[in-house]
């Protein structure tokens, strides 16, 4: 795990530089940035590479990668771009979710909510990262994808990390008015059994069995 992890690091930190040097702006909002949050960054795997950057730059970003060495595997109507070079995938999104996904309208428009920095770099407030956090895991459970144990562990160690910085009720108003306020309900039910000590319901128990079945990532991998 921890030689895997290095090896996403030191590619992640090529792209980024490339991109960076071609003045496209980067926000990230998954792997690498939910590591630091982990007691040591190598207990939280990582299968690939996501990177936010602006719709504008999608082409000239795959260009960079394509001098880069890699090749594209998928591309949805100049949204959203994965590449992979041998066992290696980047995700290069324009939105921190496609308009096809059921959360997509609860979080949108990544570089107007982000904090721009002279070095290309980009960063959201806790808030939104928290809640991007919880509207990916939403997805995978409503879409019936595979939730994967690895998202209830990011939960954990994210809802610690956020107490007193990420703004709550901000988050659970959100989930309301776009009606995920009742999967995010069972997501911290299972996070709270398995971590706090908390009580399950039957329900829940049935719950957890999905997420178990599915493995460490989910039926996607992301």
């Amino acid at each position: 795990g921890k030689q895997v992890s290095t090896g996403l690091s030191a590619t992640r930190a090529e792209v980024i530089d490339a991109l960076h040097s071609h003045g496209i702006y980067t926000l990230e909002v998954q792997g690498t940035k939910v590591k630091k949050y982990y007691p040591e960054s190598h207990l939280r795997m990582m299968s690939d590479i996501d990177i936010i950057i602006p719709p504008e730059k999608l082409s000239a970003a795959f260009s960079v990668m394509e001098k880069l060495g890699y090749e594209t595997v998928f591309a949805h109507n100049d949204t959203e771009v994965q590449a992979s070079k041998g066992s290696i995938f980047v995700e290069l999104h324009s939105e921190f979710f496609p308009e096809y996904r059921n959360v997509s309208k609860a979080l949108s428009d990544p570089f107007g909510r982000a904090l721009l920095h002279d070095d290309f770099s980009a960063e959201v407030t806790d808030t939104d990262f928290y809640l991007f956090h919880l509207l990916h895991t939403i997805k995978h459970a409503d879409e019936f994808m595979g939730v994967g144990i690895r998202r209830i562990i990011d939960l954990y160690y994210l809802e610690e990390a956020m107490k007193g910085r990420a703004d709550f009720e901000y988050i659970d108003r959100t989930l309301k008015e776009n009606g995920f306020i009742k999967t995010k309900e069972k997501l911290i039910a299972v996070k709270n059994h398995w971590f706090c000590g908390g009580e399950a319901t039957p329900k829940i128990r049935r719950f957890e069995k999905e997420i178990l079945s599915s493995g460490n990532r989910g039926s996607d991998g992301v």
